[in-house]
């Protein structure tokens, strides 16, 4: 599951630097410029399918970029073709695309039920750790205070909704408007994924109306919201702050972090009776 977890994040890694450095060379539409109009169209078919099928188990989104709907040779195939835009972050294409052969024969492997051996579970993390670190090195060059302070990838809640990590790597990841409304008693939880660059130990807070609910450590973890009575209102912003340790500063002074995401939500009081 670790191997797993490691290569899906690679993955998404990899999606999003090229989300941005396509967006940078060919606008809004790059996705229409260098993907097939047959393959765009297989994309949305499986993402149509993704959200009927997710909606009867109450997940209430599905990403929305087609991107996200690729599968990992898919990935090479574009990036062997449009390699330039992403030579600044991923070096060499005769050095890298061999990396990502072997990521590809891994993720086979582990979709088909087949065991790794230890050595191929050091090697997919190994190779994943390489990918998401050039991508936040690269980042971190958009954005020169990004050198130092670790950056969130990914938030999801248990509604499906998720912010993705930024195009330029200002710490924030935004915020989720997500149309819900919760009430007291329920419970929503909060899959994170973060990474930082010199390796260090990554800590997480969940703040709902300026007070922590939530704690947790390390790259990838859950953090866990009980709604309470003292959350009610016609507006709740619920805040998930990161930053590693030890570290000496703080992207954010104000409340310690270097990363923060935001998911909003309606609180309404429980059902009578």
């Amino acid at each position: 599951m670790e191997s797993q977890s490691a290569l899906e994040t690679a993955e998404n890694a990899l999606r999003q630097l090229m989300t941005w450095s396509y967006r940078q060379r060919w606008g809004d539409d790059w996705l229409a410029n260098i993907v097939p109009r047959g393959k765009l169209e297989a994309w949305e078919r499986r993402r149509d399918a993704e959200r009927e099928k997710r909606a009867v188990r109450g997940v209430a989104a599905v990403p929305e970029n087609l991107l996200d709907y690729s599968n990992l040779y898919d990935l090479i195939l574009i990036l062997k073709t449009h390699w330039e835009p992403l030579a600044p972050a991923l070096g060499s294409q005769r050095s890298f695309i061999p990396l990502l052969g072997r990521l590809e024969t891994l993720r086979d492997a582990i979709a088909h039920g087949r065991p790794l051996l230890p050595f191929e579970h050091a090697l997919a993390a190994g190779i994943a750790g390489d990918i998401r670190n050039r991508v936040t090195i690269f980042m971190s060059t958009q954005d020169q205070d990004g050198q130092y302070f670790a950056r969130i990838e990914t938030a999801r809640d248990s509604f499906g909704n998720q912010v993705n990590g930024p195009m330029q790597d200002t710490g924030s990841i935004g915020g989720c408007r997500t149309g819900l409304t919760v009430r007291p008693s329920e419970r929503v939880q909060f899959d994170v994924v973060g990474w930082d660059a010199q390796g260090r130990e990554l800590h997480w807070g969940l703040h709902v109306r300026h007070r922590r609910v939530d704690a947790g450590t390390g790259n990838e973890t859950t953090l866990t919201w009980n709604v309470a009575t003292a959350d009610i209102g016609a507006a709740c912003t619920v805040m998930i702050a990161m930053w590693p340790e030890p570290s000496e500063y703080r992207r954010y002074n104000e409340g310690g972090s270097d990363g923060r995401a935001f998911f909003y939500y309606k609180v309404s009081p429980p059902l009578p009776g």
